[in-house]
């Protein structure tokens, strides 16, 4: 490697983050605790009529706040996702399953 260029790239590979480093192995506990902490603060925003907007940077706040939380490191959501956890989750359970248990019939 004589040529400048390639050793820029050679110390650029080596800079990289492996592949593996944005996935995890199914079937940890703490998988069901990213995703519930997730739908919690989609059901927070509907609840308080808050802006999907917030979702922005919730994911880099939690980050930041709770540096040590393994929960924090794997929360993401953005406002897309956040809309689609209200509008296909907690808009079902809304509409289809709460009615039932309360004895009403939806037209």
């Amino acid at each position: 490697m004589e040529c400048d260029k390639h050793k820029k790239a050679d110390k650029g590979g080596t800079s990289l983050a492996k592949v593996t480093h944005f996935f995890t192995a199914s079937g940890f506990q703490s998988d069901d605790a990213v995703l519930a902490t997730e739908g919690a603060l989609a059901y927070n925003n509907m609840k308080f009529h808050s802006s999907y907007k917030t979702a922005d940077c919730t994911s880099v706040l939690f980050k930041t706040i709770f540096p040590d939380s393994e929960i924090a490191h794997k929360f993401s959501t953005v406002h897309t996702k956040t809309e689609a956890i209200i509008n296909s989750v907690t808009a079902h359970h809304a509409t289809e399953e709460l009615p039932q248990t309360q004895g009403i019939t939806m037209l």
